[in-house]
């Protein structure tokens, strides 16, 4: 066998050189970096907060119209009974809980706005 009958063929070194250099373009020029998609996160885990902290004044409320007269047109409070008390304290832990997990997401947010006005 020949040089040339080794070289020539499937895998040779032109075959395999020529797209590859024709593929290798160098990168057109970069727009500048947008931060918009970050203020959008913040602004977006911010509102969630709020809304957190809305809901868990839901339960409030929902505690409220159990135990007082407001919701009642007059009359005497009502008489709880021992799951009523339990359904009070589970809506309370949930307005607490919500209302924390509130707080949180708007600190978490206005970190985030914080570093990306830097």
């Amino acid at each position: 066998m020949s040089q040339h009958e080794i070289g020539s063929g499937v895998g040779a070194s032109s075959d395999w050189q020529a797209p590859l250099a024709q593929a290798w373009q160098p990168l057109p020029p970069q727009l500048p970096y947008r931060s918009s998609h970050k203020v959008w996160a913040a602004s977006i885990t911010m509102v969630a907060g709020v809304a957190l902290m809305g809901l868990s004044g839901c339960f409030l409320i929902g505690i409220l119209a159990m135990t007082s007269n407001i919701v009642m047109s007059g009359g005497p409070l009502p008489v709880l009974s021992s799951e009523a008390y339990s359904l009070k304290f589970y809506l309370y832990v949930l307005g607490l809980v919500f209302c924390i997990g509130g707080i949180s997401l708007v600190g978490i947010g206005l970190r985030w706005m914080a570093r990306i006005m830097k």
